[in-house]
């Protein structure tokens, strides 16, 4: 229940930023997700996670569009990894000391 939760503020929280858009461009996006636009041109050529995204063209340069909706799901279920990883790593601790 907590995720959807988070999904929606997230969302609500794009919307807001980025009124009347229904997608963003890719520093934009970089903005959005705290990296730099050069550390996204990255993940996408290494092909690694990052939010669902269209491209325009076939052309190796063509544009590129995040949907807010995809922006605010990666950053949902990025938030609920390192919520899992947390609290492993707490109950690791915890367990070596009972």
């Amino acid at each position: 229940m907590e995720s959807v939760n988070f999904f929606e503020q997230t969302l609500k929280s794009l919307e807001r930023q980025y009124e009347g858009k229904q997608s963003l461009n890719r520093k934009e996006t970089a903005k959005a997700l705290g990296i730099g636009v050069s550390t996204l041109d990255l993940k996408i050529k290494e092909g690694r996670v990052l939010p669902e995204y269209i491209k325009i063209g076939n052309a190796k340069n063509s544009r590129i569009v995040f949907p807010l909706v995809a922006i605010a799901q990666y950053l949902s279920s990025s938030r609920q990894r390192v919520y899992w990883w947390r609290q492993r790593t707490i109950d690791t601790i915890k367990s070596a000391f009972v």
